[in-house]
């Protein structure tokens, strides 16, 4: 299946148009991870990432790095490569929650503002 993902992700053997290829790819490594392969969860966590195949996603790019560092050993992935990536991805969710919190808290003053 990691195969066959990667020929979608660079077009290999296949006349269909970048999305239709990105959204293949897409199944094609997350049936993989479903099975427990490190690699095919490593570049899930990619495409949830980037928004490749799926609409962008940091907490399920974490998980899926997650599972890919855990299960990395078992499939000889670079362990601190993996674990890198985790932390920029931890940094970015805690980015997006303080942006989140400010945001909501502008959005209150707001309310309060509209019906005084």
């Amino acid at each position: 299946m990691i195969y066959l993902g990667n020929m979608y992700y660079y077009g290999e053997g296949t006349s269909d148009n970048s999305a239709t290829r990105m959204k293949k790819c897409f199944d094609c490594f997350y049936d993989a991870a479903l099975e427990g392969d490190a690699k095919a969860a490593r570049e899930l966590g990619y495409l949830y990432r980037y928004g490749i195949g799926r609409r962008r996603n940091i907490i399920e790019a974490f998980r899926w790095y997650a599972k890919a560092n855990k299960w990395c050993l078992e499939d000889g992935l670079n362990r601190s490569d993996i674990s890198s990536k985790l932390r920029e991805l931890w940094e970015e969710i805690e980015m997006d929650l303080i942006h989140t919190k400010e945001s909501c808290k502008e959005l209150s003053l707001d309310k309060i503002k509209i019906f005084d």
